[in-house]
């Protein structure tokens, strides 16, 4: 009776361990995201003899939400990369923006797109371990999509297009080829009759005379 008793409790400790020891897996558990972005530029002009460095920022939107060692990223001309891996050691959703920082160069237009990005950590019972899952859309759209930016690159910068108002009034400082035509026309009338009053006046004195 006693054996059994033994037994049973034995029994007892190990499912009751067994419960407990998941739960502290789950705690200990850690996993890694890495957040990509790829940059694609778009040249209006020749190359540039030299690429841009692009600078991304990444900032996180809650306040439990861990960061990579560095918030930047650089990336040269057209390319991709990846900030630092970012460790999660909890279940739950993490929020972050990322974004291209503008540049001085005059020759590019900067992408001024902001990307939402959402990383989902769940707890894998069969694996006991934690896994990521990274989704990104633009701000204001719901679509999921890769993190894309594409600047423009200009041999000059562009200038400011003129409008149709500015077109009519540069337009109306210089005088149309028929109102040239019809002011030639008057002023050579004029002095067609202004001879012909002289020529006459000249004639009358002369037969007086």
């Amino acid at each position: 009776m006693k054996n059994k008793l033994i037994f049973v409790l034995s029994i007892c400790s190990l499912l009751v361990s067994l419960f407990l020891v998941k739960p502290a897996l789950a705690e200990t558990a850690v996993t890694t995201a890495r957040i990509g972005v790829e940059n694609r530029v778009d040249i209006k002009a020749t190359e540039p003899t030299e690429e841009e460095t692009f600078l991304f920022i990444i900032e996180a939107k809650d306040v439990n939400a861990p960061m990579p060692q560095s918030n930047q990223l650089e990336l040269k001309g057209s390319s991709k990369g990846f900030f630092d891996d970012i460790t999660f050691g909890n279940v739950g959703e993490y929020h972050y923006r990322v974004y291209q920082k503008a540049g001085s160069d005059k020759r590019y237009t900067y992408d001024s797109t902001v990307y939402e990005v959402t990383v989902y950590v769940s707890y894998d019972s069969q694996k006991e371990t934690l896994d990521a899952r990274i989704t990104a859309n633009k701000v204001g759209e719901e679509a999921k999509r890769e993190i894309l930016f594409q600047p423009t690159y200009f041999l000059e910068h562009p200038q400011p297009k003129t409008s149709q108002s500015q077109k009519h009034q540069v337009r109306g400082k210089f005088p149309s080829t028929g109102e040239i035509v019809s002011s030639a026309a008057i002023l050579g009338g004029v002095l067609l009759v202004s001879s012909v009053s002289v020529l006459f006046i000249s004639k009358k004195n002369k037969e007086t005379e």
